[in-house]
């Protein structure tokens, strides 16, 4: 019998979970449990959808894994919650049983208007709520034979000149071969490997919303809502989730203290709430922190490594960390396998797999969040005439197209100038940023109709 470790309760199979056992602290009856091993081949740091993707990969191929988290299972998560579409051909499970809802179209507003709607022939984002979906993550990677130790976080850990890894929780210590930190934006594992200044940071607020509490004839459950160029960098959305709404704002630490006050003006402006007086106190708002891979992020150190948010694999854009959390934990857990078994003498080819494979299109979102921060009024003004830009959106949504790839085809010939339009586009950014009330120069509007008659967006 494998025990789920976990708070004081007794999970369905008859198994106890207990979070603080290895403290004897708890007189459950013995024979009701068996004491989870102190050592395992690998530990997971983070029960998240990249942590237990991860364990759930490993698991299913017989390694002995354990994840830890501070929480206990099932918790509430601050995100959007939105599944693009890709996700679900990258996950190892199917996760049906807890999507709400499919979403095909977005309402876009600039700065609260010039409202106009796309739609696509199929589902591009799919909502779920964090609380189901990660919960129903970690209960397949327990019975795909991972131990879960909830309740339980990792508080430090020292890597040992024999090839081990010891673990500190506050339950006491465990050790492993491979530690995996999946622990998010402000977790331990993160932290050792990495400072604040090896991010961009951005960040959110969000919170969701009974649909009983919504005027139901204003929302469109197959539809999200976008507004945009409203701050100087960042959005305001909707997601519908069935019985659900998710409802937040993000954008840039840089201006972290506007986002309140815009994601109160954005609730004014939808007016979709059952109220005259919109008040975030009554609304259960949480915030979150979204870090950015750049060149000075590590992924890993000798035998421990991160992926997720906590390597940074957030894509910077639209603010999505699940579909590359899981594409990160799945090339984790082939590399620790192939390590494992002998098939390769370090976990450098992690590092190398993600830079190949997932840090092109952090970079080239990158550029387009510049892009767009330079010329807000001219990307809306695309988006809402030309079709073909809102299509291609969604083949990088669903992973039938890369975005840097994209990119290359939108630019054609212009693509080796693109160097010094994102020089500028960079350049144009930070002024907005450090003068949020600056307006657009003549210089930067001029600019901006030239590469909108060459078809230069991208």
């Amino acid at each position: 019998m494998r025990a789920a470790v976990s708070g004081r309760r007794w999970s369905p199979d008859g198994v106890i979970r207990v979070g603080d056992l290895l403290h004897n602290c708890h007189p459950f009856p013995l024979r009701r449990y068996i004491l989870p091993p102190k050592s395992f081949e690998v530990i997971v740091a983070g029960g998240g959808p990249a942590g237990a993707t991860a364990a759930y990969s490993l698991a299913s191929a017989g390694v002995n894994v354990a994840i830890l988290d501070k929480a206990t299972f099932p918790r509430d998560k601050s995100c959007g919650g939105g599944l693009i579409a890709k996700v679900l051909h990258d996950l190892p499970l199917d996760v049906k049983p807890v999507i709400r809802n499919a979403m095909n179209g977005m309402c876009f507003t600039y700065q609260f208007g010039g409202r106009f709607t796309k739609r696509h022939y199929e589902p591009v984002v799919y909502g779920t709520l964090r609380r189901e979906f990660d919960n129903y993550l970690v209960e397949q990677a327990v019975r795909q034979g991972a131990t879960l130790f909830d309740g339980t976080g990792v508080e430090g850990f020292e890597q040992n000149g024999e090839g081990a890894v010891n673990v500190l929780t506050r339950a006491g210590s465990l050790s492993c071969r491979v530690l995996i930190g999946a622990d998010g934006a402000n977790g331990v594992v993160r932290r050792a490997l990495n400072n604040e200044q090896a991010f961009f940071n951005q960040a959110g607020l969000s919170f969701e919303i009974e649909r009983e509490r919504i005027i139901d004839d204003r929302v469109d459950g197959a539809l999200m809502r976008v507004d945009w160029g409203t701050l100087p960098s960042g959005y305001a959305w909707i997601f519908p989730k069935g019985d659900f709404l998710n409802i937040g704002v993000g954008g840039p630490v840089a201006i972290g203290k506007r986002l309140k006050p815009y994601l109160h003006e954005f609730l004014v402006n939808e007016r979709i709430l059952r109220t005259d007086r919109v008040s975030l106190d009554d609304l259960n708002v949480s915030g979150h922190k979204l870090p950015t891979f750049t060149e000075r992020t590590r992924l890993s150190d000798r035998n421990v490594l991160v992926i997720g948010d906590a390597a940074g694999l957030i894509e910077p854009l639209t603010g999505d960390g699940i579909s590359y959390g899981v594409q990160s934990a799945r090339l984790a857990a082939d590399v620790v396998l192939h390590w494992l078994s002998g098939a390769c003498r370090d976990l450098s080819e992690y590092d190398e797999t993600v830079l190949r494979e997932i840090v092109p299109e952090i970079v080239y979102t990158r550029k387009f969040l510049a892009f767009f921060n330079a010329f807000p009024t001219l990307v809306h003004q695309v988006v809402s005439r030309d079709d073909r830009v809102w299509q291609a959106f969604c083949r990088v949504l669903k992973g039938e197209e890369a975005f840097h790839l994209l990119r290359r085809k939108k630019m054609g010939r212009l693509y080796g100038v693109a160097q010094y339009v994102d020089r500028f586009a960079f350049y144009y950014e930070a002024r907005r940023l450090k003068y949020p009330q600056a307006s657009e120069t003549l210089f930067q509007r001029l600019v901006g109709r030239m590469l909108e008659r060459i078809g230069g967006l991208m």
